[in-house]
């Protein structure tokens, strides 16, 4: 009997010590989502996750990730988020800071046109903020992009951008052989704003301040710029190797280095230009061109300026307006003159060269 007992309270205390393992084992996991999880449906973070492998989650086909306010943190290096590229996927309401790549697509040999929503996120410090290719659509809404290396990256796919903000990366957004769409956005201090290599750009209702290079476009004719405000910029719009005009319409240049260095054709119209050291500059000494860069200005004003108009290509002006300008107020030996052009107080002369103006009325 007394073996029996004995035995009983041994099988008891294995229990114990089982159960109370299980309990640790249970309570070193907090519940909710961790890092390395595979997630489906519609998931919301219930707190930070700071984690030491990559990748720090995945998505699968057609799960949506609400951060829930909170931070998803790595290591430096690795992925954050990888989803899955054959079904629209949404994530929002978060940040995602340190690693080497902020959200990324499964590599997925066949193209494919499913969605990628990112909205009201902010990703900071990572090598690639957002990426996509083959097709894939990246649609970016509210979010805020600081310190990366590229914020928005595209090859052969299409990006928006909408109401985003952009502070200190290198590359703002780039595409390749795709199309980009940026509208009530605003970059500051990006060395590069908006790289575009033989792509579709439409830049509208947007502010650029403090970049290296504002636009930038290699291959990439027929680019929309309007409505915009560009200041204190090294060079703003900058275009090579490309036959199809650039349309820069109603945009507002201001304190640049070099507003529009114009090396494609280009079309300018409503434009305003203030105390730029060359507002409008073209010229065939500096750099070979694929189709001649020429221009169309049609009511665009520039007040002090370094030189406002300085082009030695063909153009068409149309009343244009440079007043004040240290240097060149109109020079376009080439131009054609359609009339309706003003010039007076600057400080080269004669004040216009190649069209007739008018001076002080």
């Amino acid at each position: 009997m007394r073996r029996t007992w004995r035995t009983a309270a041994a099988a008891l205390a294995l229990a114990v010590v089982v159960t109370t393992g299980q309990a640790v084992a249970a309570a070193a996991r907090p519940p909710g989502v961790a890092c390395g999880d595979v997630l489906t449906g519609d998931v919301r973070l219930t707190r930070s996750l700071h984690c030491t492998t990559s990748p720090g989650l995945t998505l699968a086909a057609g799960a949506s990730l609400d951060l829930g306010g909170h931070s998803l943190v790595g290591p430096g290096t690795g992925v954050a988020v990888v989803t899955d590229p054959t079904a629209p996927t949404t994530l929002r309401n978060g940040t995602v800071r340190g690693w080497d790549a902020g959200v990324r697509r499964a590599v997925e040999d066949e193209p494919t046109t499913a969605p990628l929503v990112v909205d009201r996120l902010v990703v900071r410090d990572t090598g690639t903020g957002l990426g996509v290719e083959l097709g894939a659509t990246l649609d970016v809404r509210r979010s805020r992009f600081v310190g990366n290396g590229t914020a928005v990256s595209g090859f052969y796919g299409t990006v928006d951008v909408a109401d985003s903000v952009f502070v200190g990366n290198q590359v703002g957004a780039s595409v390749s052989q795709g199309r980009l769409t940026v509208t009530g956005s605003r970059f500051t201090d990006d060395v590069f704003a908006l790289d575009c290599g033989e792509c579709a750009l439409t830049l509208a209702r947007s502010t650029v301040t403090g970049s290296d290079r504002a636009v930038y476009g290699y291959g990439s004719g027929g680019a929309r710029i309007e409505d915009n405000v560009f200041t204190r910029n090294r060079v703003v719009l900058s275009s090579e190797w490309s036959g199809t005009p650039d349309q820069v319409l109603r945009n507002r240049f201001a304190d640049n280095d070099v507003a529009v260095e114009a090396l494609v054709p280009m079309h300018l119209e409503g434009n305003v230009f203030v105390r730029n050291r060359l507002a409008v500059h073209s010229d065939d000494h500096e750099r070979g061109y694929f189709a001649e860069p020429v221009l169309t200005l049609v009511d665009n004003r520039f007040d002090r300026n370094g030189d406002a108009v300085y082009t030695t290509f063909p153009a068409t002006l149309q009343g244009t307006v440079a007043v004040r300008s240290t240097g060149y107020g109109i020079y376009a030996p080439l131009a054609t003159d359609l009339g309706g052009n003003v010039a007076y107080g600057n400080g080269t002369e004669p004040q216009c060269t190649g069209v007739v103006c008018a001076g002080r009325s």
